[in-house]
């Protein structure tokens, strides 16, 4: 008899704790922080946004984009953007949406202070960027980073000619490490040469400082074992599968030459990929040489200045997991190529250099070996 009542007590403890569990969930899912209530009244973009578009100038140091540029991205982005009301609260616009994700990357704040600022919770900030990122990649990037194609690199390597005086280029190449937060239990994957966690970003720029093809993601640490070789972007020049153009003569009754990417002696040389010449004591022509592939290369130098200097994150070490900083760092690329013809307003941003600020982009020392 005993036995059979400490039974039922025991059920009856289980069923009522599993009923207060029910309804802690309950209040927990429908329950909004009264700060977070008066979004429509006091969040930023609630409050900023109509006063911006009074002052242009002023716009494009929020939003680092004219206004005009801000309503073609979100006209581009506007579908994948949207969600659902709901009966309990009203969904957050694609405009808003895109505030958020463009204040991440032009200050470097992090979610909490995005949060407050936006009077959205935490949670909704991280899923937010996240969704916008993969949303800007796979939508923009189709249109501003297509993948590359003979004829585009070939106007690339006309553009490289009548610009820079470099005939038969298709692009600059760069290796970069972006520094992040060290990952939990991640080991010794993403720690690099410097003693820094990263990942590693390749990308190839065009005459006119836009990136043509990006490779990112790669382990920090892998910066010394021929980290060229071993990328999508590498393999596919390797196995002629990159578009290359045809070979050209770049003279009168000249010999048909090779199209090629330049970088720094870090890569390899090949005969799609030139390096300077190395050593001292270098010839008049080999000097020469060396300057004028120099002026061409720093091309990708000054792509990732100025996209240092318009998106304000990369000034600090990224506090995302690998796999959400790839996508950031791909989308802020899109950003960066849709934003080229954008140059109303740069005289602003030129005003806004910044003292004891250092970029997390680091240099690769050794890409591909010899």
């Amino acid at each position: 008899m005993s036995s059979s009542s400490s039974s039922d007590d025991f059920i009856f403890v289980v069923a009522v704790c599993h009923e207060l569990e029910k309804r802690k969930k309950s209040k927990r899912k429908y329950w909004v922080h009264d700060i977070f209530r008066a979004r429509l009244n006091e969040g930023e973009f609630h409050t900023l946004f109509g006063r911006l578009q009074q002052d242009e100038q002023k716009f494009y140091k929020y939003y680092r984009k004219s206004s005009e540029k801000l309503n073609q991205l979100v006209d581009l982005l506007r579908i994948p953007l949207t969600k659902q009301n709901t009966k309990f609260r009203q969904s957050i616009s694609p405009q808003e949406r895109l505030t958020i994700f463009l204040r991440f990357l032009a200050t470097g704040a992090d979610y909490q202070t995005l949060s407050f600022n936006f009077r959205i919770g935490h949670s909704t900030i991280h899923k937010i960027i996240n969704h916008t990122a993969n949303v800007i990649w796979e939508t923009l990037g189709n249109i501003v980073m297509p993948q590359p194609t003979t004829q585009l690199l070939q106007y690339c390597a006309h553009k490289f000619e009548s610009t820079w005086n470099f005939p038969n280029c298709v692009g600059a190449i760069d290796g970069k490490h972006v520094t992040i937060q060290a990952p939990p239990r991640s080991g010794s994957l993403y720690f690099n040469y410097k003693k820094l966690f990263s990942v590693v970003l390749l990308a190839i720029v065009d005459a006119e400082y836009r990136f043509v093809a990006v490779d990112v993601g790669a382990y920090g640490k892998n910066s010394d074992g021929g980290i060229f070789n071993d990328l999508n972007m590498g393999r596919s020049l390797k196995n002629g599968t990159f578009g290359m153009p045809k070979d050209r003569a770049i003279t009168a009754n000249g010999e048909s030459l090779p199209h090629v990417i330049v970088g720094v002696e870090a890569f390899p040389c090949k005969t799609y990929l030139m390096r300077p010449y190395s050593g001292r004591g270098l010839s008049q022509d080999k000097r020469i040489f060396n300057y004028r592939l120099s002026r061409a290369r720093r091309l990708s130098e000054n792509a990732f200045g100025i996209l240092c200097q318009k998106f304000r994150i990369f000034l600090n070490k990224l506090n995302i997991h690998p796999k959400n900083a790839d996508k950031i760092i791909l989308s802020s690329l899109c950003l960066h190529n849709f934003l080229r013809n954008d140059n109303d307003f740069l005289a602003v941003l030129d005003q806004e250099k910044t003292e004891n600020e250092a970029p997390v982009f680091t240099s690769i020392t050794n890409i591909g070996g010899k």
